[in-house]
């Protein structure tokens, strides 16, 4: 895996894979094709592709792991090891929280542990749809506030999200 670089920095982008889905599939596509186009490397963004094709296309340009093919590499540790890779390599983690997902859960609890790892601080924005709010994790409304870098902002379409993210980037 090659280190990536980007001139205005790197975003996890985290959603549920196996768990909830959005409603709208084209949702996070859009989201990660906003912030590729305003510079920014979206390390992880095979999670908001449309199709598991795609999905696994991507992740196998981005690794050179064939997740269809597992029998030649472990699938599930390279990708435990890559995703926590690219969080500690990450400048923000943007992750959508419309559900439950213990893999989006152990990416934030890791950005947000970063720092006292010794690494860079990684700005943290959960994006949760308004319809959702009241169902959000106890632990994510928990996070205390010496994380001032952990923030929960909802949204009602796409483009109020992109209105958030844009929000976050331009001031960081």
């Amino acid at each position: 895996m090659t280190k990536h670089t980007s001139p205005k920095g790197k975003i996890y982008f985290s959603g549920s894979l196996q768990g909830i889905k959005h409603k709208d599939p084209n949702f996070s596509y859009g989201l990660v094709q906003y912030m590729k186009s305003n510079g920014y490397d979206v390390l992880s963004e095979h999670v908001a592709a449309r199709t598991h094709d795609e999905q696994d296309d991507i992740f196998l340009e981005k690794t050179g792991i064939d997740r269809r093919n597992p029998s030649t590499n472990d699938p599930w540790i390279s990708a435990y090891k890559i995703d926590m890779d690219w969080v500690d390599e990450a400048d923000y983690l943007i992750a959508v929280v419309d559900g439950a997902s213990h893999g989006v859960g152990m990416e934030i609890m890791r950005a947000l542990l970063k720092e006292e790892r010794g690494l860079n601080k990684t700005t943290i924005l959960c994006l949760v749809h308004e319809d959702n709010l009241d169902k959000l994790s106890w632990m994510l409304r928990g996070v205390p506030k010496e994380y001032n870098n952990f923030k929960v902002s909802t949204y009602k379409d796409l483009e109020s999200a992109i209105k958030v993210v844009c929000s976050l980037l331009n001031t960081h």
